[in-house]
């Protein structure tokens, strides 16, 4: 069994050891200013006030800076916080960090806007609270089918085993949209291809909620999800745990 030292490679224990100590201050120092800034609003020299939803780009491009940074000091890779302990590119760590960058920056600004102008605490409407039940909800559910497939409780004569790279390094983007079970691990599988989709696709267009309502500001609160986005989101999540939850036999050529 190969040990956890040799997964270091050199770009990784550079990354590690001089630059993400750095690049952690600074993206949390111009997240600082931001979130201050959203509180004051103070013109900035030289560029005047800045439109609530520069604030929120900001804020997503320091939060990507770190998650890349982050990842690169594990495995070398910038998407290394999506590799899952079976070191392959998690397709339910991929949603939530998706979303999880979407809104917490989105909730940080429109929190930091209302305490600077009347120290009022925006309440999340109920159909994002419900999203970020899918978005929790689906890895903790995902993990518990990987465990009992891995415990052997869900596998049938062998069918069902879930595939493992040998280090983290090895992980690719191609696992996000392929099988996890040994038979199905080079295979293009619907379910995944569709969740991905759908999960990337739902964050840009509430993305653009969120910046055209922080272009014409007329709430105290983040945008509603639309109740059609709220179904397919269902449906999605749904459906992929459920194919996760069938063990597959692979088809002959």
């Amino acid at each position: 069994m190969p040990s956890a030292v040799s997964d270091d490679s050199a770009v990784t224990l550079f990354i590690r050891k001089y630059l993400l100590f750095p690049i952690f201050t600074v993206c949390m120092a111009a997240s600082g200013f931001i979130a201050y800034y959203s509180y004051t609003r103070y013109p900035i020299p030289m560029i005047g006030e800045l439109a609530l939803q520069y604030e929120w780009l900001l804020l997503v491009m320091c939060a990507c800076v770190l998650i890349f940074v982050m990842g690169a000091s594990v495995n070398g890779s910038i998407a290394g916080i999506l590799v899952d302990d079976r070191y392959r590119m998690s397709l339910s760590r991929t949603q939530f960090v998706i979303w999880i960058v979407v809104i917490s920056s989105a909730f940080l600004v429109q929190s930091m806007r209302n305490t600077g102008r009347d120290g009022s605490t925006p309440s999340l409407p109920i159909g994002v609270q419900i999203l970020l039940g899918f978005v929790f909800c689906t890895p903790i559910v995902n993990a518990f089918i990987s465990f009992m497939k891995n415990a052997a409780i869900l596998r049938f004569d062998r069918i069902g085993k879930l595939s493992r790279r040998d280090f983290s390094r090895n992980a690719q983007f191609s696992d996000l949209i392929f099988g996890e079970e040994i038979q199905t691990n080079r295979i293009l599988t619907f379910s995944r291809v569709q969740f991905l989709l759908i999960n990337v696709l739902s964050a840009i267009l509430y993305s653009g909620s969120i910046w055209i309502s922080f272009e014409h500001p007329v709430g105290d609160t983040l945008p509603e999800v639309n109740k059609t986005l709220l179904y397919v989101q269902a449906a999605s999540h749904s459906t992929y745990l459920a194919f996760k939850l069938v063990p597959k036999r692979r088809r002959p050529l």
